[in-house]
């Protein structure tokens, strides 16, 4: 096989890959298939489906992994646990601490929490 021709059937599959969802007839022009919209349900994180885990954490002592973007809506998953009155004893943070407030590689002492 010519290299010309690899060339050739890797393009019609290039193609073929760009317009799937769209059906060919036989004289290879395209028709475009529209399919139906489906409603989905919104995408929930783990830390919003508060009614899987809160039950397994009660009179427990927690800890959590967690950094500035681990939100339940806009409130902090620490914050949101406490006013639930979840028994959370430590919070390991990575990069950026636990609020967010710091840079990138910073090291970052063991401390308390100012607001909790």
């Amino acid at each position: 096989m010519t290299f010309k021709a690899v060339l050739n059937i890797a393009l019609i599959g290039l193609i073929c890959v760009q317009c799937s969802g769209q059906e060919h007839s036989k004289d290879n022009a395209t028709k475009v298939v529209i399919q139906p919209r489906v409603e989905q349900p919104p995408i929930k994180t783990g830390a919003e489906r508060t009614t899987l885990y809160l039950p397994k954490l009660e009179n427990k002592r927690v800890g959590i992994v967690a950094n500035h973007t681990s939100l339940i809506n806009q409130t902090h998953l620490v914050d949101s646990l406490l006013k639930l009155k979840i028994n959370v004893v430590k919070v390991f943070s990575p990069e950026h601490g636990f609020r967010g407030n710091a840079d990138a590689g910073e090291k970052i002492n063991s401390d308390i929490d100012k607001n909790t």
